[in-house]
């Protein structure tokens, strides 16, 4: 007598995600997730004061040239702060601009643009939650 193997069934996607009920997409990277998650209260309605994006950008650099391109970033509109540092990156800039889409125009046309600027890594931040420090 053979045994019929029983497996679970498979589970079915949350509610929220179905093709009926899924809501229009306000911001286009939500694309990127597998289902829609809902924008931050703080992040979808302005409250007066311009929302700012941050990302850190660690910057190797030819080691002749590591004061140089200091001093030109310090200049680039777009860049809040210059940190020269030890390890693996020889700089690290602090760029601030009010959209994300602003980010890869002051990384590859004022940063990268800069001679001795051998490679960068770009880390986005996530929006901070309105008021919490």
């Amino acid at each position: 007598m053979s045994a019929a193997l029983k497996f679970p069934r498979k589970p079915s996607w949350p509610s929220f995600a179905s093709a009926n009920s899924r809501p229009a997409l306000r911001n286009p990277f939500e694309t990127l997730a597998c289902y829609p998650l809902p924008i931050p209260a703080h992040c979808a309605e302005p409250t007066g004061a311009p929302a700012v994006v941050k990302a850190f950008v660690l910057i190797v650099v030819d080691p002749a040239k590591t004061i140089e391109v200091y001093e030109k970033l310090r200049a680039v509109e777009g860049i809040s702060e210059v940190y020269q540092v030890m390890g693996p990156y020889d700089i690290v800039a602090v760029v601030e601009v009010p959209s994300l889409t602003d980010v890869p125009a002051v990384i590859s046309r004022h940063i990268r643009a800069i001679e001795g600027i051998e490679s960068t890594t770009t880390c986005v931040t996530f929006p901070e939650a309105a008021g919490a420090r």
